[in-house]
């Protein structure tokens, strides 16, 4: 039986994971050796033509047979089981549906927790590291509003408007999994690994598709972005810049055939121009949540109804503490969008000499940027 008593023969699970574990055998030539070869086992202990006629190379055939004879299989399942996850094939039952329908998804999952069941509806929330307050504010009452609502807020625990999301899930009672672009024993980024354990104790899981010890790396986060969006109904790209890697997340949406949802910005700072631009290609409109679950429910997902406690907004970034009355008056006049200074002046009441020395002091602390033409940005 699989480590967690239930699933495949131990034979056949460690089947699916050696050959996994293997460098030069990736999705495609996974599934490759499988059509060719009827199962994980007989490929598991097919030859090197065999291997050759399903257009593996012969490099990858001797490394599977090197770690076959270190045991790496067996002792990667009980690491996985020491760290108390479980890895969960495409032919089980708890594998991500919508995921388990792509051509070539992962062959195994490296699963912390609980998945979504069947029937919930997952909505990715994806957006940029460096994300504004206003980003992270819209960020977490949508992840809060869909928890509230019933569905499960997928994202990739990055800083920014992924963390934010998984928080706004959590605030919201609902289940929301993280999917890594790293091995599940070394999370990225390093300092999210609290949140990871916050969101496998209030229900939910932390994924990934890569054995265990694998650092973060950029093609890790694209095939993760693939895995995100494969998880979701639908994804909500929430603050991203024109070359933000979340917007691959939402190439990848659009080449599955899942909706695509953008929420306007700031034209200032060019935090939104991602946004935007996907806005131009017919990317759903996003102000709350309500936006996203209309719009799922019109295209035959299982949308859930969202409740009057699930319409409440962002909430306002609180103010930090320690400021001066005056630069407090003027921080609450700036806008994460901009803020003219003759509109600032006017908003806190302050004379300008005062103004400018707040703005000035704002700056250094770096909760203020400076913009042409006297405009100031809230960071």
């Amino acid at each position: 039986m699989s480590p967690d008593g239930a699933g495949p023969p131990l034979p056949e699970l460690e089947a699916w994971v050696g050959l996994h574990l293997v460098p030069g055998i990736g999705p495609r030539r996974f599934w490759a050796l499988l059509r060719r070869l009827g199962s994980a086992e007989a490929a598991y202990g097919a030859g090197q033509r065999e291997f050759a006629a399903a257009g593996v190379p012969a490099p990858a055939w001797h490394r599977l047979q090197e770690l076959k004879r270190r045991g790496a299989a067996a002792a990667e399942l009980e690491r996985a089981r020491a760290l108390g996850a479980r890895v969960v094939r495409r032919a089980d039952a708890d594998y991500p549906p919508l995921l388990g329908a792509l051509p070539d998804p992962p062959p195994v999952l490296y699963v912390w927790g609980r998945l979504p069941g069947p029937t919930l509806t997952c909505v990715a929330v994806v957006g940029t590291r460096s994300a504004t307050p206003y980003g992270r504010a819209v960020a977490r009452a949508l992840g809060r509003d869909l928890a509230l609502a019933g569905a499960a807020v997928v994202s990739g625990l990055a800083r920014g408007i992924d963390a934010a999301a998984h928080r706004g899930a959590l605030e919201g009672g609902g289940a929301t999994v993280a999917v890594l672009g790293s091995g599940l024993d070394v999370p990225y980024p390093p300092e999210n690994r609290g949140l990871l354990t916050q969101i496998v104790d209030g229900g939910g899981a932390a994924v990934s598709q890569w054995p265990l010890g694998t650092p973060a790396r950029a093609g890790g986060f694209l095939a993760r972005n693939r895995t995100i969006s494969g998880m979701s109904c639908g994804v909500v790209v929430v603050e991203a810049g024109a070359s933000s890697g979340a917007l691959s997340t939402a190439a990848e949406a659009r080449r599955q055939g899942r909706p695509v949802f953008a929420v306007p910005g700031p034209v200032i700072g060019g935090l939104s121009r991602g946004c935007h631009a996907l806005l131009r290609e017919g990317a759903g409109l996003v102000e709350e949540a309500a936006d996203v679950l209309a719009v799922l429910g019109a295209a035959g997902f299982p949308a859930p109804a969202l409740t009057a406690a699930g319409r409440a907004g962002p909430s306002p970034p609180a103010l930090p503490e320690g400021l001066a009355a005056s630069e407090r008056r003027v921080l609450e006049a700036v806008s994460p969008g901009g803020t003219e200074l003759e509109e600032i002046l006017r908003r806190s009441g302050l004379g300008a000499a005062e103004a400018a020395a707040a703005l000035s002091c704002l700056e250094l602390y770096g909760l203020v940027r400076r913009a042409p033409g006297q405009v100031f940005l809230r960071v």
